[in-house]
């Protein structure tokens, strides 16, 4: 099942891959194909687990996992439009810098790792799935954010100078706040 997990990240490299040279319309669910793998991965580990941890701490933690799965489940398909990120290859299209990715330019990585890591107090989830696919995720915003966003998303290097790539600074804490403060 760790295998799978890994399979999933090679689908989003080519996802990319696509996305910014090949515009395939075959490799197009790569992507979701890739969430799929990932999604039973994670599942089949988690479950598969076993954790020695109390039950506050658990409870604490699962409440805190639930906060990161929200999160990531946001980032990726509610705060920026789903249909023409994902499934139109080869599409210019305008950089999002609003909301939680005036944060951080890939705030997905911190649901993404924070969550691994909650599952792993929780369930039990293993300790080298979590790190291994934490530093997967890394590898791979680094490729997009070096070589495939410049490329599929207008604006993207102005968005790299005035945006951290993954650690949010008060300037852009100060910025995600203000954007959703305004939102009300």
């Amino acid at each position: 099942m760790f295998f799978l997990g890994i399979s999933a990240f090679i689908l989003f490299f080519i996802s990319d891959i696509n996305d910014a040279w090949l515009h395939s319309k075959l490799l197009k669910p790569a992507f979701f194909l890739g969430v799929i793998f990932l999604t039973i991965a994670v599942a089949v580990l988690s479950a598969n687990g076993v954790t020695t941890l109390n039950l506050v701490i658990r409870v604490l933690f699962g409440i805190l996992g639930v906060v990161f799965f929200s999160l990531l489940i946001y980032s990726l398909f509610i705060a920026i439009p789903v249909v023409n990120s994902y499934t139109k290859p080869g599409l210019k299209r305008p950089v999002y810098t609003q909301g939680v990715y005036a944060l951080c330019r890939h705030p997905g990585v911190l649901w993404f790792t924070g969550l691994c890591f909650c599952l792993y107090a929780v369930f039990g989830f293993p300790l080298y799935a979590a790190t291994t696919y934490s530093v997967f995720n890394g590898v791979l915003v680094l490729f997009e954010d070096k070589v495939v966003f410049p490329k599929v998303l207008s604006g993207y290097s102005e968005y790299s100078r005035t945006t951290p790539f993954l650690i949010p600074n008060c300037k852009s804490i100060s910025s995600c706040i203000s954007y959703y403060r305004g939102q009300r």
